[in-house]
């Protein structure tokens, strides 16, 4: 079952998530849009841990944002996220 987020303030999740060391600290199946897009531009490196099935452009955009390094996470080239947008 997935968490609800409709309580919180999207603003707050980056607070939130910096109570984690990584994404993959949070149970998988709590693993929503949300807490992925935080936790990716708290570190890209979480993108490694975020599942496939929640890997957008944009989120991707915003892990290699954040460090250039998480391009090996993501499944589209630098050229397909930079002709998303």
């Amino acid at each position: 079952m997935k968490p609800s987020t409709s309580n919180i303030d999207p603003k707050d999740f980056y607070e939130i998530f910096k109570h984690f060391i990584t994404l993959n600290d949070i149970r998988l199946e709590h693993r929503c849009p949300e807490i992925c897009l935080a936790s990716v531009k708290y570190n890209g490196f979480n993108l490694k841990h975020v599942p496939d099935a929640l890997k957008t452009p944009e989120l991707c955009l915003e892990a290699i944002t954040q460090n250039f390094e998480a391009l090996k996470y993501s499944p589209f080239s630098v050229l397909e996220l930079l002709t998303q947008f």
